[in-house]
This record gives structure tokens, C-alpha cells and sequence, in this order.
């Protein structure tokens, strides 16, 4: 065997690093912009003040958080595949370590694919267990919002005006409105593939493959979802997953002494716009962080210093749980992720000729 590279459009790989080059100017250009505001010394100060005991919460509360985020994926994978309990949280920890490096959840696209080479699982199974924990994660997250605005009402009115809270409890409510029933139908469905047996075969043509492919996937993971009793556990270990990545920022708020009338509130406004802007500017670099730190804590009174001190702590607290935790199967799979990531594969020798 050899390894060649894949054929593809030379252009492909090239527009690829221009993205991502321009992603990280963007990001050095807004935190250049925002320190010299704020002026560097000044943040400083304020991170001086830091208590030691509720950062170590924070960090805790975010482990407890990316463990349980793995373990879901392996409860939606072990009804329908033979997985390993520590291949696939191993996976899911190396994948939230590339998201912490790349935009638009990269890392995802990573997990899918070792959970397919390495755990024998079919690619359409794994994209849809991986789509249905980030489903089930930001119809979560949904419902978490619609608490905060809805028991900090009086305070986004005089903070954004009633127009601006009309437009946002608008949105938010139609977007978790949206992923709850996504959930429920990809079960329903899911349930009704599964009484059909396993397909044996694949259908001539790429439409009829792509409709295989996506019925493959619901049937062996969306069938999970397809019992009520199963649908709201899932949602429940949603709901508390969330639940510890809001409580980590919240925890944050605490160790700077924060003089916010709602912390919970405060931290959901930030951790909501940081998961936004993390889909165009790496995480890694904090820039999509730092800018809805400024904004979300001004409407408190937060000064700028402040708020860029606490998110310089919201990205020590998202990125060394998961360096620590996606380090190990990060060194374990380089060859893997070498294919990967440059595009080679394995190709048969050229065959001999007879005689």
C-alpha cells in the first residue's frame, strides 16, 4: 500500500487557507481594537483581582460539562452500534479541541470522521448522532434563554428597549421552537425506519443514495429518539449540560466580584453571543468572546477593562479543560488526522502485469 494524495481542485485547499487566514486577522484585529480602548494595563488590574477558588469551580463545572456532552453522544451511538465507551469520548474530546481552534464547529466534521474510520461506525450514522447532540444542545440552550429574558424582563426593556425585546424573545422562541420539533420529528421518523429492517443495499444515483444515506442515519440513531421516555432523557442531559456550561460563566461573574444585578443573566447574554461569533472567528483566539463580553456586560454597567478581563477567564476556562481532555487522542491519532486534514488516502499498488 501507498498513500497518495486525493484528486481535487487545486484551488479548494488554497481558498480554505485564505478563510482561515482572513478569520484570524479578523479576530487579532478586533482584540487589537478592543485593548487599545481598554488599555492593556487596566485589564490587568482587574484580572489581578481574581479569586482563585471560584475560577477552580469554573474550571471543574466546564469539565463536568465536556464529559457529559461526550457521554451523550455515546448513549444516542450504543443502542444501534458496538462502539467503545472510551474510543468514542476520546473522539468527541479531540473534536472540541479542534472547534476551540477552527470556526464554524470543524471539529464536528473531525469527529464524524474517526467515529467512522476508527469505531467501524457507518458515516451517515455518525453525522446524525453528531447533528442530534448539537441539535438537542442548542434547542437547550433555547429554553435556558427564554428563562433568562423571561425572568430578567424588566431590565432588557430599559437595557435594549421593548422593540429590541420583542425582536429577540421573537427570535429566540422560534428557533427553540424549531429544534424541539426537529428533535421530535427526526424520532418520529427515526422510529419508523427502524420497523423496516436494515437496508442490504444501496440505490443507483446520487439522489437515491444521499435519501439512503440520511435514512441509515435516522434509523439507527434518531430511532432512540423515537420513545418518549428516551427523547426526554436526552433532553434532560441536554438541559444540564447546558446547565454547567452556563453555570461556568456564571461562576466567572463571582470570581471578578462583577457588580451585575443578574449574573445568571449576565452569563447567559455572553455565552449566547460568544456561541454565535464562534462560528466566524476561531474560538482559540477569544476574539468572538472579548467583543460580546464588552457588549453583553456594558448593558450592565460593566466598565471595558472588566468585561475584558472576565472573557480573557471565559477563554482560559473554554480552552485548557480542552487541551487537557483532547491532548491524549490528539497525540494517539496524528497519522489519522494527517489524512484528514491534508486529503490522503491509501491506495491499492498498480497491479502487475501478467505473464
Amino acid at each position: 500500500m501507498r498513500v497518495e494524495p486525493v484528486d481535487s481542485a487545486p484551488s479548494a485547499p488554497r481558498a480554505r487557507h485564505w478563510a482561515i487566514a482572513l478569520q484570524v486577522l479578523a479576530s487579532l484585529l478586533i482584540l487589537a481594537m478592543l485593548l487599545r480602548e481598554a488599555q492593556p494595563h487596566a485589564v490587568l488590574e482587574a484580572l489581578a483581582s481574581v479569586s482563585w477558588t471560584w475560577l477552580g469551580l469554573a474550571l471543574l463545572a466546564k469539565v463536568l460539562a465536556l464529559t457529559l456532552h461526550e457521554l451523550r453522544l455515546w448513549w444516542l451511538l450504543r443502542g444501534s452500534c458496538a462502539c467503545s465507551l472510551r474510543g468514542v469520548v476520546g473522539i468527541g474530546f479531540l473534536g472540541g479541541l479542534v472547534n476551540m481552534v477552527l470556526p464554524i464547529r470543524a471539529g464536528d466534521l473531525v469527529a464524524m470522521l474517526l467515529l467512522s474510520r476508527e469505531q467501524r461506525i457507518p458515516g451517515p450514522v455518525a453525522v446524525s448522532a453528531v447533528g442530534l447532540v448539537a441539535l438537542l444542545e442548542a434547542a437547550a440552550l433555547g429554553l435556558f434563554l427564554l428563562v433568562i429574558f423571561g425572568t430578567g424582563l424588566v431590565f432588557w426593556e430599559q437595557a435594549l428597549g421593548a422593540e429590541g425585546v420583542q425582536t429577540a424573545l421573537s427570535t429566540v422562541s422560534i428557533v427553540t421552537l424549531v429544534g424541539v420539533v426537529a428533535v421530535v420529528s427526526l424520532g418520529v421518523v427515526g422510529r419508523m425506519l427502524g420497523g423496516r429492517g436494515a437496508r442490504q443495499e444501496w440505490s443507483p444515483g446520487l439522489v437515491y443514495r444521499l435519501r439512503d444515506a440520511v435514512a441509515l442515519g435516522l434509523q439507527h440513531t434518531g430511532g432512540t429518539l423515537g420513545r418518549v421516555g428516551a427523547l426526554l432523557t436526552n433532553l434532560a442531559l441536554a438541559l444540564v449540560d447546558v446547565g454547567l456550561f452556563l453555570t461556568s460563566y456564571a461562576i466567572l461573574v463571582f470570581a471578578l466580584d462583577l457588580p451585575v444585578p443578574g449574573p445568571w443573566t449576565a452569563a447567559g447574554a455572553v455565552m449566547a453571543l460568544s456561541a454565535v461569533a464562534s462560528l466566524v472567528l476561531p474560538p482559540s483566539l477569544g476574539a468572538g468572546t472579548a467583543a460580546a463580553s464588552v457588549f453583553a456586560l456594558g448593558l450592565f454597567g460593566v466598565d471595558e477593562p472588566t468585561a475584558l478581563a472576565y472573557a480573557a477567564l471565559v477563554w482560559l476556562v473554554g480552552s485548557l479543560p480542552s487541551l487537557l481532555l483532547g491532548l491524549p487522542p490528539l497525540l494517539s491519532r496524528m497519522g489519522s488526522l494527517a489524512e484528514i486534514i491534508l486529503g490522503v488516502r491509501s491506495a491499492p499498488e498498480p497491479s502487475r502485469p501478467r505473464g
